[in-house]
């Protein structure tokens, strides 16, 4: 059994303004996620699934998953600045006790075997995966309940953080399916992606709602 981010019971509904029209970059695909967990929503109350349903994010929520989109594309341009930065810093570093002008292909094997040279990749792993925790149930929690964007972010982060192995275990199987389902010309994403987004939903109405 899942665990509710907060310890207690289910949430309650919390109504906020619609946000629709004050932005539109990064709409599509948490409006296109929050149609199908719509959709899954829809079909465990009423028993009935609809085509109309997937662009139910669109319609319904736009302004707010929006929001959510921004946000996300903010920390994750701020995640790879930061790892832009770290990596400029590392190839000085290195950099300075090598002459750079003279360098053969053996010196370049040399200098990405320096263990520093993963520092990068480490940071933005550590910043990348609290925000991946945060987005997770973000869509359902703003399409479904009409949590304002901020506090669905906390509560997204805080059930993840009470199911960490859970979550962990469904990023790595998700991984996997991704990359199998991209090999036959992406096809196989068609199916990939409603399969874990009704996953998200399952886990979402067990931890929110169980």
């Amino acid at each position: 059994m899942f665990k509710h981010p907060e310890g207690g019971p289910p949430l309650s509904l919390i109504q906020v303004d619609d946000l629709r029209g004050k932005t539109h970059q990064g709409r599509w695909p948490y409006s296109l996620s929050a149609g199908l967990v719509i959709g899954a929503h829809r079909q465990y109350r009423e028993g009935r699934f609809e085509i109309s349903h997937l662009f139910a994010g669109v319609s319904e929520s736009a302004g707010p998953l929006a929001l959510v989109g921004v946000v996300y594309l903010l920390l994750a341009l701020g995640i790879a600045i930061v790892a832009g930065l770290l990596f400029a810093a590392v190839f000085a570093s290195i950099g300075s006790s090598m002459d750079l002008s003279t360098m053969d292909p053996n010196d370049f094997d040399i200098f990405l075997a320096n263990p520093i040279v993963l520092l990068p990749v480490l940071v933005a792993m550590l910043l990348g995966v609290p925000l991946a925790m945060a987005m997770f149930f973000a869509p359902s929690l703003v399409a479904l309940d009409q949590v304002p964007v901020l506090k669905a972010l906390g509560l997204s982060f805080s059930g993840c953080l009470k199911n960490i192995m859970p979550f962990l275990i469904y990023g790595l199987v998700a991984i996997v399916l991704v990359i199998l389902g991209s090999l036959p010309l992406m096809l196989g994403l068609l199916v990939v992606v409603p399969v874990l987004t009704i996953a998200i939903y399952t886990a979402y109405r067990d931890i929110f709602y169980g």
